[in-house]
């Protein structure tokens, strides 16, 4: 029974030896992979002819190691909607370095299918492995679909690693930017390894299935496998109040009547994941939007490394890259992208068409559309603007330099763009690259 206690704790010692050698080459790569395979790592019988004659006889073990997948949907304000789990168990034959000899039996579920509230907006995703051996670690793997950015954080022998934060400690602002980028690809990838979906049904599934007939088992090492757990978090739509009873009043007019922020709806397109959403903010097809971030066009509605076009760095307001939006679709985890055409006429990019995130960090529509509260603008361009007798800017009255503070009585649309009105009814442009709210 002793030595039967030793045999263990001298496994355990060498799987936790392992674990941290692999979080010294690569944390994150490390934990989130299930079942380690390595054939140049771990020296076995096979490899080594002469192992035999120069190494003592290897002993083994029987082992049982238990893995729970598990996973939970809950709302914008942290309220759990649904839970489920599903535990999946593998018993092996181990050598005292870790190689399996044998899968004597297994019964792998880790399958669990999540469906959200019907309407529901995916605000993100989180995926947490859980490893609860002697050297315990946790990655948590995260995407935010609002804000378009993807992060891994892995803590092992109380050390942590966070792609982020040490994208965030880099030299120059592109390389931060791409090291951003990367943790972003990276978390997103691994996220589409256990989750799948169609429309508002979510799989997540663990596909580690030790199958003796398909595995070189002589070569396979195995470290503690992890526990899975995903979390969804969705805003669910809030059903209007009803309205009160009103008694009859004599209606006033307000002087002027700022235009309201319109929802567009944002279609599905086939063959992409996501369901057809109405969203805040979103810039209607035609209309144009311009960057107050870095960012990458890319080829692809999947942002990859390999499918960026060119990069976009971060520029003062009047100089900010601008794009026409010709149309919608959806990463694989649903996130919304704008089909663009680049319109910086005097950029090389001039006409470039492509995919470009639609995260309101990052880009928003060039033209206001409200009036400021002090109802004055300050023109901005360097070169002045134009003030109009027409709607459509035609009709030129008089000419502002940069810097002349011009009141404004309303704002109006015009196609797909905003006009000022100013005190003496002549009209300007409402584009934010010209001119900006307030007093400057």
């Amino acid at each position: 029974m002793t030595g039967k206690i030793v045999k263990v704790a001298t496994l355990k010692q060498k799987l936790a030896k392992e674990s941290k050698r692999w979080l010294a080459v690569g944390v994150a790569s490390a934990a989130l992979g299930l079942v380690v395979m390595s054939q140049s790592n771990v020296a076995s019988a096979a490899d080594d002819p002469s192992a035999e004659t120069t190494q003592p006889a290897a002993q083994t073990q029987d082992v049982t190691i238990n893995q729970k997948t598990s996973t939970n949907v809950v709302d914008q304000n942290g309220n759990q909607l649904a839970s489920q789990s599903s535990p999946s168990r593998f018993d092996l034959t181990v050598m005292d370095s870790g190689l399996i000899t044998a899968v004597r039996d297994s019964d792998v579920k880790g399958q669990i299918t999540d469906k959200v509230p019907a309407g529901s907006k995916l605000d993100s995703v989180t995926l947490t492995l859980t490893n609860t051996g002697k050297n315990a670690s946790t990655v948590v793997v995260s995407y935010d679909e609002n804000t378009g950015i993807g992060n891994i954080v892995a803590t092992s022998n109380g050390q942590t690693v966070d792609l982020q934060k040490q994208a965030a400690t880099l030299g120059t602002r592109e390389e931060q930017a791409q090291a951003k980028a990367d943790a972003t690809a990276q978390a997103a990838a691994y996220i589409r390894n256990y989750v799948t979906n169609s429309g508002d049904t979510y799989t997540t599934s663990i596909t580690n299935k030790m199958d003796p007939k398909k595995v070189n088992l002589v070569n396979q090492f195995i470290t503690d496998l992890a526990d899975v757990h995903v979390t969804y978090k969705v805003t669910v739509p809030t059903p209007a109040p009803t309205p009160a009873p009103t008694t009859a009043t004599t209606p006033t007019t307000p002087a002027t009547t700022p235009i309201p922020e319109q929802p567009h709806t944002v279609p599905t397109v086939t063959g992409q994941t996501g369901v057809t959403v109405t969203e805040q903010g979103v810039a209607a097809k035609g209309q144009v939007v311009y960057a107050v971030r870095g960012l990458y066009m890319y080829n692809s509605r999947t942002f990859a490394k390999s499918a960026r076009k060119t990069y976009y760095a971060k520029q003062t307001r009047v100089n900010r890259p601008m794009f026409v939006v010709t149309g919608y679709a959806r990463s694989k985890t649903g996130a919304l992208r704008y089909i663009v055409r680049d319109v910086n006429h005097t950029k090389k990019t001039d006409g470039w068409k492509g995919y470009i995130t639609a995260n309101r960090t990052f880009v928003v529509p060039v033209y206001y559309r409200s009036l400021p509260k002090s109802r004055v603008i300050t023109v901005i361009n360097k070169t002045g603007v134009k003030a109009y007798k027409n709607v459509n800017l035609t009709g030129a009255t008089k000419h502002y330099r940069k810097g002349a503070h011009l009141k404004v009585a309303k704002i109006v649309t015009h196609h797909l763009t905003t006009r000022y009105v100013l005190s003496n009814g002549t009209y300007i442009t409402a584009n934010k690259k010209l001119i900006i709210a307030g007093r400057y």
